[in-house]
């Protein structure tokens, strides 16, 4: 046996490195493949089949509130029944039935849907950032209070967190995006989530809004100056990823990568709108 094993290990040993690598189907070796352009990653990337937003993706984008004052309600937690149903906890699960307070001076309708989220402090002049964590539809009220059933889960729903009417997402249906030539040129913010690394279905945010003509579903290019002493994507291209924009704003927008060249993206990069839908 011990001498089977050493022929082996002889037999691997010479076979030459480069027979041992993976290779494409050309029999080049993989460390010798070269490095697609970005041009040709971008390619790949305008020429896929568009597939429009899902509500989904709309509904669970973080935001920012620009200041503007939003007449949050709140979740209060597990209706009794539902209390009774789970043992008292507060974790929710769907079909859940949460307790929900209006603003003052508010009310909820059986058939709402209601958009509950974490509210945090955001980046300085921006207000704060709404990152929600569900959806819920309203399905009766009881003393004073509206009773909700969570229809979607974003993350993690607890009592107190802030409770906003949903507002609808139209379905362009099966529609192919039109470029744009000397689009509306913005700056990316922040990212929704601190990172040292950005990657492909990330957030960030752009000073890019209905101002500037923006519209949800919009494509985005980020960008900025190529430098020879940078990483070989860098100089080659000055585009650093492209992105759809899932959320708008009057002045600013939520824009979901869909596509990463170089994953340090850092505020201040610029932002183009390079694709819109007809």
């Amino acid at each position: 046996m011990r001498a089977k094993m050493f022929l082996l290990a002889g037999l691997v040993a010479a076979v030459p490195l480069s027979a041992q690598a993976p290779t494409d189907p050309d029999g080049t070796p993989f460390f010798l493949r070269k490095v697609p352009p970005p041009a040709d990653a971008l390619k790949a990337y305008s020429e896929q089949p568009y597939r429009p937003l899902r509500s989904g993706e709309v509904y669970a984008a973080a935001f920012l509130t620009e200041g503007r004052e939003i007449a949050f309600g709140e979740a209060i937690g597990p209706s009794a029944a539902a209390t009774r149903t789970l043992g008292g906890t507060a974790v929710t699960g769907l079909r859940t039935a949460l307790s929900v307070r209006p603003p003052a001076g508010g009310s909820y309708r059986v058939g709402d849907t209601l958009v509950v989220a974490n509210v945090v402090a955001g980046p300085s002049d921006w207000g704060k950032v709404v990152i929600p964590t569900g959806l819920m539809v309203v399905t009766g009220h009881a003393e004073h209070q509206a009773i909700a059933e969570v229809v979607a889960i974003f993350g993690l729903i607890r009592d107190g967190q802030s409770v906003f009417p949903a507002a609808p997402v139209a379905n362009p249906g099966q529609v192919k995006p039109v470029s744009v030539e000397d689009g509306p040129t913005g700056e990316m913010i922040a990212p929704v989530s601190p990172r040292e690394l950005m990657l492909v279905g990330g957030l960030l945010f752009s000073d890019l809004g209905q101002r500037e003509g923006i519209r949800l579903g919009d494509f985005v290019e980020l960008r900025r100056a190529a430098r020879t002493d940078d990483r070989v994507a860098e100089s080659m291209s000055a585009v650093v990823a492209t992105g759809q924009v899932v959320h708008v704003g009057q002045n600013s927008s939520t824009i979901k990568l869909t596509n990463v060249l170089v994953p340090d993206i850092r505020p201040g990069t610029a932002v183009v709108r390079v694709g819109t839908l007809p």
